[in-house]
C-alpha cells in the first residue's frame, strides 16, 4: 500500500469515528446541590448526582428513572421495571412533602416503600476499609465519575431505537453510597469519614426532580441497570 492509499485510509477511518462521536447523546451530570441540606451525601462527603435529558411532545410528561448499572429490584420481582403512577407516588410525594426537605413525618408510605427495593448499583462494599477505598473511586463518589453520560439503548432519544422511551424524560441516578440507596448512617474514627446516605440520597434527587417536572408526571417508571435494546 502507497502512502497516499494509507493516507486516505486512515482520513476514512477518522471521518467515520466522528460520524459515530456526533450522533451519541451525551447528557451532563447534575449535582443536587440541596442535598446537603437532609445529609444527602457520597460515602466520600461529595454531592449526589444524576443526568436529566428532556423529554418532549407526547412524552414531556412521562418520566424513566434508571438506577444505576447492576440494580436489582427484587422487592418487587421483576428483572426489568417497576411502573407507578402519579396517583401511587408522585401526587401523594407532592400532597405531604415540603420541597425544602423531607422528614420522617412527612414521607409518603410509596417514597418508603421504593427506599426498601433495595438497588444494588454495583454491589456493597463489605467492611470500614473496603468502604474506605469505594470512597475513592466512582462508586463511592462524584468526584471520580464521568462529566458526561452516553444515553443509548432505552435511554436513547432516537426513536427508531427506542421506541417507547425516546421522547420522556429520561433520568440517570448515579450510584455513590456503598449501600443500595438505603442507610442513613455516618462512620467517624475521628481520622476517617464515611458517609452511608443512599435514603437521603434518594429522597434529595426526588425533590430536585420534582420543580422540574416530575411533580407532574403522567407516567413514572423506574428501571435497574443498563438496559440496551438490539
Amino acid at each position: 500500500m502507497d502512502l497516499a492509499a494509507a493516507i486516505i485510509l486512515i482520513l476514512l477511518n477518522l471521518a467515520s469515528w466522528y460520524t459515530c462521536s456526533d450522533s451519541r447523546l451525551l447528557v451532563k451530570m447534575t449535582l443536587v446541590h440541596n442535598a446537603s441540606k437532609i445529609g444527602g451525601f457520597c460515602l466520600d462527603g461529595s454531592l449526589p448526582a444524576y443526568h436529566l435529558h428532556r423529554g418532549f411532545g407526547a412524552g414531556a410528561r412521562n418520566w424513566l428513572l434508571q438506577f444505576e448499572k447492576d440494580s436489582n429490584f427484587d422487592r418487587y420481582n421483576n428483572p426489568i421495571a417497576t411502573f407507578m403512577t402519579p396517583a401511587m407516588f408522585i401526587e401523594r410525594f407532592c400532597s405531604c412533602c415540603d420541597l425544602d426537605g423531607p422528614t420522617k413525618r412527612n414521607m409518603p408510605k410509596e417514597v418508603k416503600e421504593l427506599q426498601k427495593m433495595h438497588q444494588t448499583g454495583g454491589g456493597w462494599c463489605n467492611d470500614i476499609q473496603s468502604c474506605l477505598e469505594r470512597a475513592q473511586t466512582r462508586r463511592g463518589s462524584t468526584l471520580y465519575m464521568n462529566k458526561l453520560e452516553d444515553f443509548n439503548g432505552i435511554l436513547s432519544n432516537n426513536a427508531s431505537l427506542n421506541p417507547d422511551f425516546y421522547n420522556w424524560n429520561r433520568v440517570k441516578l448515579r450510584y455513590c453510597d456503598g449501600g443500595s440507596f438505603s442507610g442513613d448512617a455516618k462512620f467517624d474514627n475521628g481520622t476517617s469519614v464515611l458517609y452511608f446516605r443512599g435514603k437521603k440520597i434518594w429522597e434529595a434527587i426526588i425533590l430536585d426532580l420534582l420543580p422540574q417536572g416530575l411533580m407532574h408526571a403522567r407516567k413514572v417508571k423506574f428501571l435497574k441497570g443498563n438496559i440496551e435494546r438490539a
